[in-house]
């Protein structure tokens, strides 16, 4: 049964790998935020978002990535990395519109959105390198407790580096190779927003959402939204 999963896993992989090829152009690692106009919006707003997060953690636990994604497990030591996740592949999280509705709304600003997650980097944690499973999604990362000595606390894609500042955003393509790291004595608090990557033709945006579409129904997903369902 093993070697039948890896088989079909091997197939997929090589699927996944021609339509890339076929949709989207070579990128870099990092991509300029001044190609997304909202970008301008989530940062002025990041105190709105943070006093939700914070009004929200003080009074309750967020669980740790590895418990929810047994695929962390790999990649990051057991209680280092905690993941509170509001929407997942357009699955919402029952908390989301109930207790985080400033944030749900700034966030509706986004075109395409398909997840977002609040991502808690515990002190002292390295999170191995890993790979996004789809170059059809874009990935946004959103300072909101960052480390006083942000120098000790980056995220590498590729080689690139990127320190996180408070309120401040970038963007990414998460299938190049990338880990991350907090080597000071403090925990890192970010937003994590997913989205359709920008297309030049209408026939690609949507041949990349039928993608999207066939991904949320992948065990890597369902193993999260599942738990939605089960509350």
């Amino acid at each position: 049964m093993n070697i039948v999963k890896q088989v079909i896993t091997s197939i997929g992989k090589w699927f996944v790998s021609i339509i890339e090829a076929i949709l989207f152009a070579k990128d870099s690692e990092f991509i300029a935020i001044e190609k997304f106009d909202w970008i301008e919006t989530i940062e002025s707003n990041y105190l709105i978002i943070l006093k939700e997060f914070t009004a929200f953690y003080t009074k309750n636990s967020i669980p740790f990535f590895d418990d929810i994604s047994s695929s962390q497990k790999q990649i990051v030591e057991k209680n280092k990395w905690k993941s509170l996740i509001l929407l997942a592949f357009h699955k919402t999280n029952p908390i989301y519109e109930i207790t985080f509705i400033k944030t749900n709304s700034i966030v509706q600003k986004i075109p395409n959105v398909t997840s977002v997650m609040f991502s808690v980097l515990e002190k002292d944690t390295h999170i191995l390198p890993h790979r996004g499973i789809y170059k059809g999604l874009l990935r946004c990362h959103l300072g909101l407790i960052i480390p006083e000595n942000n120098k000790d606390c980056w995220l590498n894609v590729n080689g690139k580096i990127k320190n996180w500042n408070s309120g401040k955003c970038f963007v990414f393509d998460d299938t190049f190779q990338h880990e991350a790291f907090n080597k000071t004595n403090e925990s890192r608090v970010i937003l994590i927003i997913d989205f359709l990557r920008p297309t030049k033709s209408r026939w690609k945006f949507y041949a990349n959402k039928w993608i999207i579409l066939l991904l949320s129904k992948s065990q890597l997903v369902t193993e999260i939204t599942d738990i939605y369902a089960k509350k």
